[in-house]
């Protein structure tokens, strides 16, 4: 009796190409999790503060919130990708876009956050506009078209510690390999603390009321002045 042949039959050779580049693809990710399992890496962070080493997957949340709950954003981003695509890329085309707004001088302080959900992956971001203004919609609209966006304004404290809070979410321990590739490739670069920018905030304030004080007095030297005749020699003064 001859044994049956159980290989998956596919309709179209295109079909069989595309069944086997997606496997090829899942093989690929998972022999490179297992191998950063066996040889953990130090993680990509940049910019940790020399107090705060990097730490055992039991804390590592709790480290990470505490480490960016001391720096200020303004704005927090979630982007999504329409199409499977696979780490890499995906990781590729969001540093491409934050690359470009730190050179354009549009954000100083940021966290780039990967996630996966439902078999696909997306990113959140907590930025700090470099100034007032900054449209970040427009800036997405014609830099993001790999799926759709979400911003938020950060304007309240509670606001900002939700938002960091949120991305520590998936956050997990590091037997788990695929969680611990995404961790890997986590990102941040963050110079203005909640001090430091309280501190500028004092200033342009007192820069402001200043202002606004010199010009009263200057507004008052211009002033009109009140004249009257004198009756005996029939200036004005």
């Amino acid at each position: 009796m001859k044994q049956e042949n159980k290989r998956k039959k596919y309709a179209t050779e295109a079909e069989r190409k595309s069944a086997r580049t997606i496997q090829n693809r899942i093989n690929k990710r998972t022999q490179r999790a297992n191998e950063k399992l066996r040889k953990p890496k130090e993680s990509s962070f940049v910019s940790l503060p020399p107090a705060l080493p990097i730490p055992p997957a039991t804390t590592y949340a709790d480290d990470m919130f505490n480490w960016w709950s001391l720096y200020k954003f303004s704005h927090s981003i979630t982007l999504t990708n329409n199409k499977l695509v696979t780490l890499n890329m995906s990781n590729h085309a969001i540093e491409k876009l934050i690359v470009s707004w730190v050179e354009l001088g549009y954000i100083t302080n940021y966290v780039k956050v990967n996630e996966i959900s439902g078999g696909n992956y997306h990113v959140h971001l907590l930025v700090l506009e470099a100034k007032t203004g900054i449209d970040f919609r427009e800036l997405l609209d014609n830099d993001w078209g790999n799926g759709f966006y979400r911003i938020k304004s950060i304007f309240t404290e509670e606001h900002r510690l939700n938002a960091i809070d949120y991305c520590c979410k998936q956050q997990i321990a590091s037997s788990s390999a695929i969680m611990q590739a995404i961790v890997d490739t986590w990102t941040a670069s963050l110079v203005i603390t909640m001090e430091d920018w309280e501190e500028e905030k004092k200033a342009k304030l007192h820069r402001l009321k200043e202002e606004m004080g010199l010009n009263k007095i200057n507004m008052a030297k211009h002033e009109p002045k009140s004249f009257v005749r004198d009756s005996a020699t029939g200036k004005w003064i």
